[in-house]
């Protein structure tokens, strides 16, 4: 194989690995409106919850564009992160373990997006209570 042919070989497989690396394409939440299942096509798999109602304002990032929807209400127990039917100390200590976390925190007493100050005066609103 002559020089050159081993040049270009090498800069396409190069170009073919970098172009993999960088497709790194992730849902990290959504919902399928009037059914649920799991689609998939090509490299891509899909799967989804069913009857959740849409409403959001447009999230972009490169040339994708999604808009969606919205969980339901917070619970009856909104600072019970453990789960034991009451806000305690537990929660609390639950809370600032989470502190400044964004998005997905198990603090998230409020919903919306973040463990923030609103979580904890949340969480001290309803200390001591029981669910």
């Amino acid at each position: 194989m002559s020089l050159k042919k081993l040049s270009l070989v090498s800069s396409a497989v190069v170009a073919a690995t970098a172009a993999l690396a960088t497709a790194q394409y992730t849902i990290d939440s959504f919902t399928i409106d009037g059914g649920g299942g799991k689609s998939t096509g090509g490299s891509f798999v899909l799967e989804g919850t069913i009857g959740q109602p849409d409403a959001s304002n447009v999230m972009t990032g490169g040339s994708f564009e999604l808009v969606g929807g919205f969980w339901g209400a917070i619970g009856n127990c909104p600072a019970d992160f453990n789960g034991d039917g009451q806000t305690n100390l537990d929660d609390l200590q639950i809370l600032l373990f989470n502190f400044g976390t964004p998005s997905g925190s198990p603090a998230d007493a409020d919903g919306d997006g973040d463990t923030d100050l609103d979580d904890l005066q949340l969480l001290l609103f309803l200390f001591g209570t029981v669910c």
